[in-house]
Order: C-alpha cells, then sequence, then structure tokens
C-alpha cells in the first residue's frame, strides 16, 4: 500500500506539471521555446518546447513532500536540473554537441565524487562474481551518458520517450523492492510525466513537445536509477537483468552510432535511422509505431525480470544475444526498405513533358 506522503507527492508532481503546461504554452512563444517544422521536422505549425520543464518544476515541488534524507538525492536532483536546463538552453539557441556531452560527462562525475553508488559489480557469471574494478568509474560515467542520449535520440514521434521512459519506471518499481528512496522518486518522475504524455499525444487542445530538456531529464533520472537498483546491498538484481528495463533505447542508440560511425559520420549526426523511421518507412502510421515499440520494449523488460532466478550468467547471455539479434533485424530492415525504395523508383510513371498550345 502506498504511502499518504508518496500519494500526495505524486499527485503534486502531476498537478503542478499541469499548471506548468498551461502556464508555459502561453510563455513559449514571446520566449522563443518552440519548435518549428522544416528539415527533418515534419510537424504543423510552431509547437511548444516546454514539457521538460514542465515536468522538471513537478519534481522539484514534490521531493520535499517524500521521507527522503537528503545527501545523495540533493545532489541527484541539483544535477539533474542543471542538465535539464541546459536541455532547454540548447532547445531555444542551440548547443554543440561536445557542449552537451561535456555538461552529461561532468554531472555524472558530480554524482560519483558525491559519493552514488558506481558500477562495481557486473553480475555474476557462473560460480564468479564479475567485478569491474578501476574500470568501474569510466564505466558509469558511459553508462549514464550513453542513456541520456538514447532517451534523447529517441525522442522522434509524438510519445515514445515519454512512453518508453514509464515502461522502463514501471519495470523498476517491479525490480527495486529494497530501494525504497529511488522507488518514490520513479514515481514521483512517473506522475510527472503522465500529463505531459496526455498533451504529447493531443488529448487537450495545445500540444507540447518534450524537448532536449526533458529527454535529458528522464534519461538521466533512469540511468541512475538503474545503478541504484543493480549495485544495492543485497544485489538482488543485477547490471544485466537491470539492463532489460531499457533495452529497447540501448539497443537501437548502439545500433544507430555503430551505424553512422561506420559510414565515417559522428555518432551525434541527425538522420532517419533509428526504429521508429525505418517503422514509419515501412507504412505504419505514428500511433501504430507508438504501440509496437512500447509492446517490443514490455517484452524485454519482461524477459530480464523471467531469467532472474535462472543460472547465474543466463541474462547477461540473453541480453547480448538479443542485442545482436536487434542489429541484425535492423540491418535487414534497412535493406529491405532500400530495396522497396529502389523499385518504387524505376517502376515510376515517367511523365511526357507538356506540349506547348
Amino acid at each position: 500500500m502506498l504511502e499518504p506522503r508518496l500519494v500526495l507527492a505524486c499527485a503534486v508532481s502531476a498537478t503542478v506539471t499541469a499548471s506548468m503546461i498551461v502556464i508555459m504554452c502561453r510563455l513559449a512563444g514571446p520566449c522563443g521555446m518552440v519548435d518549428r517544422p522544416g528539415g527533418r521536422k515534419t510537424h504543423a505549425g510552431e509547437i511548444p518546447l516546454i514539457g521538460g520543464l514542465a515536468i522538471l518544476t513537478g519534481l522539484l515541488a514534490s521531493l520535499p513532500l517524500l521521507s527522503i534524507p537528503l545527501g545523495l538525492q540533493l545532489h541527484l536532483v541539483a544535477t539533474a536540473a542543471i542538465l535539464s536546463l541546459a536541455g532547454a538552453v540548447d532547445d531555444r539557441f542551440g548547443m554543440g554537441a561536445r557542449s552537451r556531452l561535456a555538461l552529461e560527462v561532468c554531472a555524472a562525475a558530480w554524482m560519483i565524487v558525491a559519493g552514488a553508488p558506481h558500477i562495481a559489480c557486473l553480475g555474476r557469471v557462473g560460480d564468479a562474481v564479475v567485478h569491474t574494478g578501476d574500470l568501474g568509474v569510466p564505466l558509469t560515467i558511459i553508462a549514464v551518458v550513453g542513456l541520456v542520449n538514447a532517451f534523447n535520440m529517441l525522442d522522434g514521434i509524438d510519445g515514445l520517450a515519454a512512453a518508453l521512459a514509464l515502461v522502463a519506471i514501471g519495470a523498476m518499481i517491479v525490480y527495486a523492492d529494497g530501494n525504497v528512496a529511488m522507488v518514490h522518486i520513479l514515481l514521483v518522475l512517473a506522475a510527472g510525466i503522465l500529463p505531459f504524455l496526455l498533451a504529447n499525444l493531443g488529448v487537450f487542445r495545445q500540444r507540447i513537445f518534450l524537448g532536449d530538456a526533458g529527454s535529458m531529464l528522464i534519461g538521466y533520472l533512469i540511468a541512475w536509477a538503474l545503478i541504484a537498483v543493480s549495485q544495492a546491498t543485497p544485489r538482488d538484481v543485477s547490471l544485466p537483468a537491470a539492463a532489460w528495463c531499457v533495452a529497447l533505447p540501448a539497443f537501437d542508440t548502439l545500433a544507430v552510432v555503430y551505424r553512422r560511425m561506420r559510414s565515417g559520420r559522428s555518432p551525434f549526426a541527425a538522420d532517419r535511422s533509428h526504429i521508429h523511421h525505418l517503422l514509419l518507412a515501412a507504412g505504419l502510421g505514428p500511433r501504430q509505431t507508438l504501440l509496437v515499440l512500447v509492446v517490443l520494449a514490455s517484452a524485454f523488460a519482461a524477459t530480464g525480470y523471467a531469467l532472474r532466478h535462472l543460472a547465474p550468467g543466463s541474462s547477461l547471455l540473453a541480453l547480448a544475444a538479443s542485442a545482436l539479434a536487434y542489429v541484425g533485424a535492423r540491418k535487414l530492415a534497412c535493406r529491405a526498405l532500400a530495396r522497396r525504395a529502389q523499385t518504387r523508383q524505376v517502376n515510376a510513371p515517367i511523365l511526357r513533358p507538356l506540349e506547348p498550345e
């Protein structure tokens, strides 16, 4: 049963977020916090980029109501707020990939210096416990930065980043039986995401976008939640088991970054090669694509939970096999779509030029 203070905190988070959406939508135009169509962006009209800031405000308003001691939680909220505000600056003025990456590395390093648990153990493989040793700190920074960018890169169609965040949060709440503080923060975050998701999907008259402020905030908090769950004592959840909660964003980001670097481009170069782009190119509509990906992400999370109590190393092997299968399936899908595009181009009717009157 949920504690009354937790229920109140979730209600405050949702209410403040919804209220800030209404207020910020009025200010988005004059402040320039809008996303305009053009290039890869095919939406109609100017859409306010205030979803992330609204969620952050709801989170900050509700956390004091939780029975969570200060300390690491204060550092977590401070670094998350800094990243979210940096994302808002990126939404408004633009920020280079290197500058954004440097901020993410600094935020992760800040948390480690403050005493946050880093990835010290990968779990068991057979009878052996795999410790990271001196690689634990850089591995933690890579994991946090990678997940922040994974959610940022998947924010490509309405509702996708927020819905996948809710899937990951729901899975971690099931996994993290003993980490009460982190579970409460995740519940409050989920409560703030819900009103944004409704607005983003057009349930209300005014549509809004999450923006970099939101995707960076969500990815950052989820990354530290995963680390806290997998490194807790006693260690009931291994890192590979927890990674299933974010398997879809992680797999897709790894596949896209590998593809870009193999072709000699920057891993942060924007294109239309993400999984949602492929499904849209295959003929699915945006809502159908969203449903397919939410089901797939939920299936990955359920698979990880089912493998928790099998032989040590089973989850890690299954995770690696699933990642390879995902990359292979993506490659086949890309080739099939490319062949179909070529066929359409070849079979396109050649129109005769108009004869002069």
